[in-house]
């Protein structure tokens, strides 16, 4: 159960997604920004998932806010890629 809410966005109650691929080119803050509004779109714990095609993470890590993980490299994707997932701190 997705609903769009405008190109490379969607929103629902357990997951979240921003395309900051075509977003890459936003200030840092502004896309730190965007995370934390995602953050208040969704249910309480759950995560907001990242595909991405960079060495670093999309948003950097604030621990004091937010936690990320990655995946490792998925090499069967043209070009390879992988999935940040990050969790609001408690």
């Amino acid at each position: 159960n997705i609903l769009l809410v405008g190109g490379g966005s969607a929103r629902c109650g357990s997951v979240a997604f921003i395309d900051f691929g075509c977003c890459g080119w936003l200030p840092p803050p502004l896309r730190g920004a965007l995370l934390m509004q995602a953050f208040e779109l969704l249910q309480p714990g759950a995560p907001f998932i990242q595909f991405s095609y960079a060495l670093v993470p999309p948003v950097a890590p604030e621990p004091e806010l937010f936690s990320v993980q990655r995946s490792g490299w998925i090499l069967k994707n043209l070009p390879p890629a992988r999935v940040w997932v990050y969790r609001r701190t408690s």
